[in-house]
């Protein structure tokens, strides 16, 4: 088990790797990984985290809170593969902190 911690934008960022059909047994894979990335009624609450529809924001006053997560070591593998196949992220100094966590093990 490892602990990392993330921003809501990383969480949402981690999310969107997760592809919406695979095989079965990936699924099953994928939906340990969204139980642990998917903020839960409070922590939405904490952040005011709303779907606007075409998208998702929270305060930015808690823009950088950071959530403590714990992940499954196979849950963790699983998710690292989904990152390294994502072909479109953000070109930002935020992608380059959360490539670090995840791939690295660096959890500033």
């Amino acid at each position: 088990m490892r602990k990392i911690n993330l921003t809501t934008w990383e969480r949402v960022q981690l999310l969107a790797c997760v592809p919406v059909q695979d095989t079965v047994s990936n699924v099953r894979k994928h939906i340990r990984v969204m139980d642990t990335l998917e903020l839960n009624e409070a922590e939405q609450k904490l952040v005011d985290f709303t779907n606007t529809g075409q998208g998702f924001q929270w305060s930015r006053d808690k823009q950088d809170y950071e959530f403590e997560l714990t992940f499954e070591d196979s849950d963790l593998e699983h998710l690292v593969k989904l990152v390294e196949g994502r072909e479109d992220w953000p070109s930002t100094k935020l992608t380059v902190v959360l490539l670090d966590k995840i791939l690295r093990g660096e959890n500033a």
